[in-house]
């Protein structure tokens, strides 16, 4: 899958094989949530002792993807992808963090689209769709993608005040530059 076409072929592809493209990535990511702590009827329900256990699976099966070959392979690919989509350098990099945190958390199969928010913020769901590499689609979804990481922030804000310094700053640091990407490059806020 990842040597299917080189950096320079993804140049050759209409939109719509780019998004194409896009999707056969997404499909790439794991889509079993901690496969080392499942059973056949999902994942365990441990207490006490057993919660520590499963809590220290979880963080080694989480480092083993995050330093995984594939990992990289798939990055790099979704790096040289994101190239030809028509947003802006913000909300590529949003992408790429999303994918990543997908990528070593894993997807829950039986997760229902509305809340699968890579495939359905970035419109992988529809395969007539150009998605990110259409101008006026990526604008939409990339509104979308701001307005979601826009509402993290009000949340991790609010958290501040409940849990002590989570350094809210951080996180609004890049979304004033996000929006003001979006704004040079549509014309329009967010």
């Amino acid at each position: 899958m990842a040597d299917r076409l080189s950096a320079e072929g993804y140049s050759k592809l209409t939109p719509d094989q780019l998004n194409e493209e896009f999707r056969r990535l997404y499909q790439a990511l794991p889509f079993d949530i901690f496969p080392d702590i499942s059973t056949t009827r999902g994942v365990l329900q441990p207490t006490g002792d057993e919660l520590l256990e499963t809590y220290a699976l979880a963080g080694r099966a989480i480092d083993r993807r995050s330093r995984s070959e594939l990992k990289g392979i798939l990055m790099k690919r979704l790096s040289q992808l994101l190239e030809y989509s028509q947003g802006t350098a913000a909300f590529r990099s949003f992408i790429q963090d999303v994918f990543s945190e997908e990528f070593d958390y894993g997807v829950e199969k039986d997760d229902l689209p509305e809340y699968d928010l890579f495939s359905r913020l970035l419109d992988l769901e529809d395969p007539q769709s150009a998605g990110i590499f259409d101008h006026e689609k990526a604008k939409e979804i990339e509104r979308k993608g701001y307005k979601h990481q826009l509402s993290i922030l009000s949340v991790k804000s609010r958290l501040v005040g409940i849990f002590g310094p989570i350094r809210a700053g951080s996180f609004q640091t890049p979304l004033n530059m996000w929006r003001g990407e979006f704004v040079q490059k549509y014309g329009e806020e967010p």
